[in-house]
């Protein structure tokens, strides 16, 4: 039964190639699961706010960053943070993060180090 479900996805129509191909639908069920872990990951990480692990923190790209950046400001009242502002949590959370020194798991201790 295996390779019995197939999805037809059309290809472009240059010279030379068929105009259509097979990709099997594992692939396909596969691309979509990947998608939505994605997106949840970035979701959940923006929604816990402080409470993001360093191990995440760091494995951010930038959008994903700045989003839970501005999460974090909402959460603290403020609906609009400025990209200045946004730019400087994410330094001082990155440096903050990448510190052999840091007992703290969250980005929560950063604050006590802020005041320094």
């Amino acid at each position: 039964m295996s390779g019995a479900h197939r999805v037809i996805v059309p290809e472009s129509r240059d010279s030379g190639s068929p105009p259509i191909r097979i990709v099997p639908i594992r692939r396909v069920a596969a691309l979509l699961v990947a998608g939505a872990m994605a997106l949840l990951a970035t979701a959940c990480a923006s929604s816990l706010g402080y409470d993001t692990p360093c191990s995440t923190w760091v494995s951010m790209d930038n959008a994903e960053q700045q989003s839970t950046v501005i999460a974090i400001y909402q959460q603290d009242g403020q609906s609009h943070p400025s990209n200045s502002d946004v730019s400087a949590f994410q330094r001082q959370a990155s440096d903050y993060c990448s510190d052999p020194n840091v007992n703290q798991p969250t980005i929560v201790g950063m604050l006590d180090s802020r005041a320094s």
